[in-house]
């Protein structure tokens, strides 16, 4: 007997919810985010038979690769639970600071244009400062992104007065962008629940019959820092890992395009 029967659910209902709208707008996306990490991690996919999970309890993708093996895939997306309630003051933000680099002059727009052209800035303001206060600062913000050099990337700490007070850390990514993108975590400190995500995946049971990997993927979320996976996060995931369905666990960036770490049982 189907589940659906078992607990009394119209059937019918059921397979009108498969094929709604959001259902296919949900496939059509979770096939996008999927091509896009198949490309980075090196697979090569018959794209004629990807298939979509048609319940909770089936993976999110199942594909053949090229070497002939079918292999399924469930993708989960990275989010801060409270990411809704604080992306209100985070897109003022982001506004705030393109209405300032179109504000400032025309020679310092050409030059900060060039600077960032390939880069995505995320801005990670100190969560006991107003939203006031930060925009007041944004044209010194400018100012000292502009003093990092024509090809900074990775992790900056504000050490100018004043700044300093309302930046925690700046972080700049290359590669893929049509930039400057602005992307300040704004209305308090925005954790980042790489681990929780992973856990809510690891106890989960999944019908499939062929080799199940996961891949998690940040996307809205700013990244974490590389060397939080390897260290006790690293360790607890690689413990659970053992005991579930998966053979592998991807760390995947979708708005850089590439992977950023894979846990393997130990």
């Amino acid at each position: 007997m189907d589940l659906v029967q078992a607990v009394g659910v119209d059937s019918t209902l059921v397979r009108r919810q498969k094929h709604s709208p959001a259902h296919r707008k949900k496939a059509a996306r979770e096939r996008r985010i999927f091509r896009s990490f198949a490309g980075a991690a090196g697979y090569e996919v018959k794209l004629p038979s990807l298939r979509s999970g048609k319940r909770d309890s089936e993976p999110d993708i199942t594909c053949r690769l090229a070497s002939g093996e079918r292999v399924a895939f469930e993708l989960a997306e990275i989010l801060d639970e409270g990411f809704g309630r604080k992306f209100g003051d985070t897109m003022k933000l982001k506004v705030e600071l393109d209405r300032g680099l179109r504000g400032s002059s025309a020679p310092f727009q050409r030059s900060f244009n060039r600077q960032y052209s390939d880069a995505l800035i995320g801005i990670d303001f100190r969560s006991d400062t107003s939203l006031r206060r930060r925009k007041l600062a944004i044209p010194a913000i400018l100012n000292n992104l502009a003093g990092l050099g024509p090809r900074a990337e990775g992790e900056f700490f504000p050490k100018q007065r004043g700044i300093d007070e309302i930046i925690r850390v700046v972080r700049v990514f290359r590669g893929g962008f049509k930039g400057p993108v602005f992307a300040p975590v704004g209305a308090g400190a925005m954790g980042d629940p790489v681990r929780e995500t992973i856990e809510g995946k690891l106890v989960k049971a999944y019908r499939t019959k062929v080799p199940l990997e996961l891949v998690v993927y940040y996307d809205l979320q700013i990244q974490h820092p590389g060397r939080e996976w390897r260290g006790e996060i690293g360790v607890l995931v690689a413990q659970g890992l053992v005991s579930s369905q998966f053979r592998r666990i991807w760390v995947f960036s979708l708005t850089s395009r590439e992977i950023l770490h894979v846990y393997l049982p130990p």
